[in-house]
Protein backbone atom coordinates (compact mmCIF):
# COMPACT_ATOMS: atom_id res chain seq x y z
CA UNK A 1 0.00 0.00 0.00
CA UNK A 2 2.56 2.29 1.40
CA UNK A 3 4.59 1.33 -2.16
CA UNK A 4 1.23 2.31 -4.61
CA UNK A 5 1.07 5.50 -2.55
CA UNK A 6 4.39 6.56 -3.26
CA UNK A 7 3.98 5.81 -6.98
CA UNK A 8 1.03 7.81 -7.31
CA UNK A 9 3.27 10.34 -5.91
CA UNK A 10 6.27 10.12 -7.40
CA UNK A 11 4.34 10.13 -10.88
CA UNK A 12 2.05 13.68 -10.04
CA UNK A 13 5.76 15.09 -8.89
CA UNK A 14 7.16 14.05 -12.16
CA UNK A 15 4.62 15.05 -14.69
CA UNK A 16 4.92 18.20 -14.57
CA UNK A 17 8.64 17.77 -15.60
CA UNK A 18 7.81 15.53 -18.62
CA UNK A 19 4.85 17.24 -19.53
CA UNK A 20 7.22 20.68 -20.09
CA UNK A 21 10.22 18.99 -21.16
CA UNK A 22 11.46 20.80 -24.90
CA UNK A 23 14.08 17.86 -25.19
CA UNK A 24 11.44 15.36 -26.12
CA UNK A 25 12.84 13.83 -29.74
CA UNK A 26 10.76 14.90 -32.49
CA UNK A 27 9.07 12.04 -34.19
CA UNK A 28 9.93 13.24 -37.57
CA UNK A 29 8.14 11.00 -41.21
CA UNK A 30 9.90 8.57 -42.40
CA UNK A 31 10.05 6.90 -45.21
CA UNK A 32 6.93 4.42 -46.01
CA UNK A 33 7.62 0.71 -46.47
CA UNK A 34 7.91 0.04 -49.46
CA UNK A 35 8.82 3.41 -50.27
CA UNK A 36 7.21 5.66 -52.38
CA UNK A 37 8.66 6.09 -55.61
CA UNK A 38 6.63 9.25 -58.02
CA UNK A 39 5.56 7.58 -60.93
CA UNK A 40 6.88 8.24 -64.34
CA UNK A 41 7.63 10.51 -66.13
CA UNK A 42 8.33 12.35 -62.79
CA UNK A 43 11.57 12.46 -61.39
CA UNK A 44 12.22 9.45 -58.76
CA UNK A 45 16.02 10.62 -57.59
CA UNK A 46 15.73 12.09 -54.30
CA UNK A 47 19.26 12.38 -53.33
CA UNK A 48 20.24 13.04 -49.85
CA UNK A 49 15.93 12.31 -49.16
CA UNK A 50 13.09 10.18 -49.64
CA UNK A 51 9.68 10.71 -51.39
CA UNK A 52 7.14 10.80 -49.21
CA UNK A 53 3.33 10.52 -50.43
CA UNK A 54 1.28 8.71 -52.84
CA UNK A 55 0.61 9.11 -56.80
CA UNK A 56 -1.66 12.11 -56.23
CA UNK A 57 0.16 14.19 -53.90
CA UNK A 58 4.25 13.96 -52.87
CA UNK A 59 7.09 15.78 -51.42
CA UNK A 60 10.49 15.34 -50.62
CA UNK A 61 11.87 15.33 -47.34
CA UNK A 62 15.41 15.22 -45.79
CA UNK A 63 15.90 11.69 -44.39
CA UNK A 64 17.40 13.18 -40.64
CA UNK A 65 13.93 14.76 -40.99
CA UNK A 66 15.63 18.27 -40.24
CA UNK A 67 14.77 21.45 -42.30
CA UNK A 68 17.37 23.86 -42.66
CA UNK A 69 15.14 27.40 -42.57
CA UNK A 70 16.57 30.54 -44.44
CA UNK A 71 16.64 33.66 -43.04
CA UNK A 72 12.79 34.30 -40.58
CA UNK A 73 12.55 30.84 -40.16
CA UNK A 74 11.47 29.78 -43.86
CA UNK A 75 11.86 26.94 -45.93
CA UNK A 76 10.81 26.25 -49.60
CA UNK A 77 8.20 23.22 -49.74
CA UNK A 78 7.65 21.76 -53.68
CA UNK A 79 4.62 19.52 -53.77
CA UNK A 80 3.86 17.51 -56.69
CA UNK A 81 0.51 16.03 -58.51
CA UNK A 82 -0.32 13.23 -61.63
CA UNK A 83 -1.33 15.45 -64.31
CA UNK A 84 -0.08 18.86 -62.30
CA UNK A 85 -0.38 21.73 -65.22
CA UNK A 86 2.10 24.93 -64.77
CA UNK A 87 0.53 26.13 -68.25
CA UNK A 88 -3.30 26.61 -66.80
CA UNK A 89 -2.44 26.79 -63.17
CA UNK A 90 0.24 29.63 -63.23
CA UNK A 91 -0.70 30.16 -59.24
CA UNK A 92 -1.26 26.76 -57.95
CA UNK A 93 -4.28 26.31 -55.51
CA UNK A 94 -2.18 25.17 -52.89
CA UNK A 95 -2.41 25.53 -49.25
CA UNK A 96 -0.05 23.97 -46.08
CA UNK A 97 -1.17 24.83 -42.91
CA UNK A 98 0.73 23.71 -39.83
CA UNK A 99 0.89 23.45 -36.51
CA UNK A 100 3.64 22.89 -33.91
CA UNK A 101 3.73 19.56 -31.94
CA UNK A 102 6.35 20.05 -28.84
CA UNK A 103 5.39 23.75 -27.41
CA UNK A 104 3.70 26.83 -28.26
CA UNK A 105 3.46 28.60 -31.51
CA UNK A 106 1.10 30.59 -33.77
CA UNK A 107 -0.25 28.06 -36.38
CA UNK A 108 1.03 28.34 -40.21
CA UNK A 109 -1.15 28.80 -43.15
CA UNK A 110 -0.48 29.61 -46.58
CA UNK A 111 -1.68 29.47 -49.84
CA UNK A 112 -1.11 30.08 -53.61
CA UNK A 113 2.63 29.46 -54.50
CA UNK A 114 4.06 29.31 -57.73
CA UNK A 115 5.20 26.80 -60.26
CA UNK A 116 9.35 25.11 -60.46
CA UNK A 117 10.46 23.22 -63.31
CA UNK A 118 13.07 19.96 -61.83
CA UNK A 119 14.16 17.54 -63.61
CA UNK A 120 11.85 18.43 -66.84
CA UNK A 121 8.43 18.55 -64.73
CA UNK A 122 6.59 20.85 -62.56
CA UNK A 123 6.45 21.21 -59.68
CA UNK A 124 3.96 23.07 -56.47
CA UNK A 125 6.40 25.55 -54.55
CA UNK A 126 5.34 27.48 -51.77
CA UNK A 127 7.76 29.03 -48.72
CA UNK A 128 6.85 27.94 -45.73
CA UNK A 129 7.82 30.75 -42.59
CA UNK A 130 7.89 29.37 -39.03
CA UNK A 131 7.34 31.48 -36.04
CA UNK A 132 9.22 29.36 -33.94
CA UNK A 133 11.76 26.21 -34.59
CA UNK A 134 10.69 23.06 -33.04
CA UNK A 135 8.77 19.98 -34.23
CA UNK A 136 5.95 20.82 -36.92
CA UNK A 137 3.35 19.16 -38.62
CA UNK A 138 2.92 20.43 -41.98
CA UNK A 139 -0.45 19.51 -44.14
CA UNK A 140 -0.34 19.89 -47.93
CA UNK A 141 -3.35 20.25 -49.56
CA UNK A 142 -4.55 20.13 -53.08
CA UNK A 143 -7.65 19.32 -54.83
CA UNK A 144 -9.48 17.60 -52.35
CA UNK A 145 -5.81 15.83 -51.30
CA UNK A 146 -3.87 16.32 -48.28
CA UNK A 147 -0.74 14.94 -47.29
CA UNK A 148 0.60 15.21 -43.87
CA UNK A 149 4.44 14.72 -42.52
CA UNK A 150 6.09 15.87 -39.61
CA UNK A 151 9.70 17.88 -40.02
CA UNK A 152 12.28 19.37 -37.15
CA UNK A 153 12.86 23.03 -37.96
CA UNK A 154 16.03 24.21 -36.69
CA UNK A 155 16.23 28.04 -35.14
CA UNK A 156 16.52 30.34 -37.85
CA UNK A 157 18.23 33.90 -37.77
Amino acid sequence: MVFRCLTVLLSLLLLPIISVSSHAPCLTTLPSNPQFVPPAPYPTDASDGFWYGSDVLWTRLPFRGDWATAGKMGQKLFVWSRGYDWRTARQPQLIVTGKRLDGNAPPIAVAGGTNAGIGGMYAMLIMVHFPTGGCWELTAYHEGHALTFVVSVANGE
